[in-house]
């Protein structure tokens, strides 16, 4: 594996993985293909390495719409094949995973977790949290300002009651986000668009 931002041999932008930064053009091209999409989605938050049997056949099973024990011979060398050929190699120029053809193991690196953001998929229907939190924001200050000023019915409780009430929201809402956020976090489960 290479770093430093050079451009490879083969034309791709490599990575720079010692830092865990990876350029524009490196993203792109290497989100280009879904195989090494599921690659990042199952090496997404894994310490570990992972098998290329392993990872060839769940990859095979997403794409095959069955479970990995379902996945045929010749569905999962197609993928391996792939995968070891093609991507992983790729993969590894660019410094986004760490490959040893030998041991036959995929490593993620510190630029895998770049990805991460490109994965996340938020539903039409989801709660986009940076704008309820900027709206919290400034509910907060309108209250606030009501407070300082006086005005009926903020005048109900003394300023710290309210300080009180602005804080357990807080809290609820951080929790309420912290729970959907981990019930939807990428796991070992297929990558969102699989079945």
């Amino acid at each position: 594996m290479q770093g430093g931002g050079v451009a490879g041999t083969d034309g791709e932008a490599r990575g720079t993985a010692r830092s865990g930064r990876v350029d524009r053009e490196t993203v792109f091209s290497i989100l280009s293909n879904r195989r090494r999409r599921y690659v990042l989605h199952v090496l997404n938050g894994r310490e570990g390495p992972i098998g290329l049997r392993e990872l060839s056949e769940r990859i095979a099973a997403w794409e095959n719409g069955c479970r990995p024990e379902g996945v045929t011979s010749k569905e999962r060398k197609r993928v391996y094949a792939a995968l070891h050929q093609s991507h992983l190699p790729k993969m590894d120029r660019a410094g986004v995973v760490s490959y040893d053809p030998d041991r036959g193991t995929i490593d993620p690196t510190a630029a895998t977790a770049e990805f991460d953001v490109y994965l996340e998929v938020v539903p039409r229907s989801e709660l986009d949290w940076g704008e309820f939190y900027l709206g919290l924001g400034v509910l907060g200050t309108l209250v606030a300002a009501l407070v300082a000023l006086g005005v009926y019915p903020f005048t109900l409780l003394p300023p710290v009651g309210y300080l009180w009430l602005f804080g357990l929201t807080l809290l609820v809402v951080g929790g309420v986000h912290t729970y959907r956020r981990r019930r939807t976090r990428v796991d070992d489960g297929p990558p969102p668009g699989v079945e």
